[in-house]
């Protein structure tokens, strides 16, 4: 149950824009660096800054039972989205893929959605 909460907060997390496409692997010269908060005090996103946050997005999304609601999207999937100019994603998740019965939870679906918001 805790991890169904977990994954509930990252889906929210994700629903506000705070969840951004990752970054390229780390090189010797690039390293990873904190997003931050992103808060909302009125009408627009601020980043940890204070300054306006303009996210530029792209849904990601799988029906598909067979391939567990997520696809198989790689990490140069995920560096060619920031390199169309997008800084966040929109992860869709279907409570039919985490919970295909009221009561049973599908624990291999949830840890996929993990997975990707890493």
């Amino acid at each position: 149950m805790t991890r169904l909460l977990l994954t509930l907060a990252l889906a929210l997390s994700l629903l506000c824009g705070q969840a951004f496409a990752p970054p390229a692997p780390p090189t010797a010269s690039h390293k990873p660096r904190a997003a931050g908060w992103v808060t909302v005090p009125g009408m627009q996103f601020l980043n940890a800054s204070g300054k306006p946050l303009l996210l530029h997005g792209i849904n990601v999304a799988n029906r598909s039972p067979e391939e567990g609601y997520v696809g198989d999207l790689t990490p140069d999937d995920y560096a060619s989205i920031r390199s169309w100019g997008m800084n966040c994603i929109w992860l869709a998740i279907f409570w039919d893929g985490l919970e295909p019965q009221p009561g049973h939870f599908y624990e291999a679906n949830l840890e996929r959605v993990a997975q990707r918001a890493e």
